[in-house]
Order: C-alpha cells, then structure tokens, then sequence
C-alpha cells in the first residue's frame, strides 16, 4: 500500500510530466478499493492478474517503489526474467544474487531518480534490449531451473556431511 501511494502521489506526477502518453498498470492482489481513486486516463487500476508472464509480455518497464520489506522480491526478479527491466529502490533489489545483478539494477530513491532512470531506459531502444537480455541471463543464472536444482542439490549434500 505505501509503495503505491507513493508511486502515485509523487512519483508518477514526476514521470507524467516527464514522459507523457506513459501508461502506469497497477497491479496486486487485495487491493484497498481506495486505489479505484487513483484511476486516470494514464493509471489503469488491474487488481490481481492470475497470469504474471502475460502481462511482462506487454510491459516495457516495472517500477517497484518500495521503502521497507526484506528478504527476496519475487515480482522484481520475476520482471527482470521475463526481460522487462525494473526501476525500483535499494530494498526492491534486496536479497537478490550479486553476480550479474549490477547490469540490471536500475536503482532510484526519489521522485526525480524514479522518472530520470525511467527517461534512461524506456526511450532508448538500445539500453532497454541490453537490460532486458542481461535481465533474462541473470535470472537464469540465478534463478532458473537448474540454477536452482544446484543449489538444492549442494543444500542436500551438505546435509549429509553431519
């Protein structure tokens, strides 16, 4: 919720004027029906979408505005694999493999940061398809299937070391 209303209040007026004909998608599930407010011509309020890889298939960019949480964040490292380069603060990209991470960072922490980087990379067609490569190789490197069988596979055999 505090993501959101942030993102909407005073990042997005700062990306709005920065870039307009812009489409925000605001996407989750248990939304507050508040955020039915927040609907302009330019903010689209989806709610739950039950299928994450249809929607990244049409989506230039994310934005993950958080200020608090930990730990993983599966829709930012889900965006980054499916190619769709992420804008979003340093507790966005916590928790996330440090090998490769630095090519798809895309870091902000204030309004003005949110909309520079978006400029950066949504308008410059070579930058967003380099990111967006990286993004898909870093993912699977760290997180596709036999990325992740590995790391199980070594969790187990250290198990049977005790």
């Amino acid at each position: 919720i505090d993501a959101v209303e942030w993102l909407v209040h005073e990042i997005w007026p700062v990306i709005r004027q920065q870039s307009p004909g812009i489409k925000l998608h605001i996407c989750g599930s248990a939304m507050p029906a508040s955020f039915q407010d927040y609907a302009a011509e330019d903010i689209l309020i989806k709610g739950f979408v039950p299928n994450l890889d249809g929607l990244l298939s049409g989506t230039r960019m994310t934005i993950a505005p958080l200020r608090y949480g930990a730990g993983l964040k599966g829709k930012v490292a889900s965006s980054i694999g499916a190619g769709v380069p992420c804008v979003g603060t340093e507790v966005a990209f916590e928790g996330m493999a440090e090998a490769g991470l630095d090519l798809v960072r895309l870091t902000a922490s204030t309004p003005l940061e949110f909309a520079q980087r978006i400029n950066e990379v949504y308008h410059d067609e070579g930058r967003w398809d380099a990111i967006s490569k990286a993004g898909t190789i870093y993912h699977n490197q760290n997180y596709g299937k036999r990325a992740v069988a590995e790391t199980y596979h070594r969790l187990l055999e250290s198990l049977g070391d005790k």
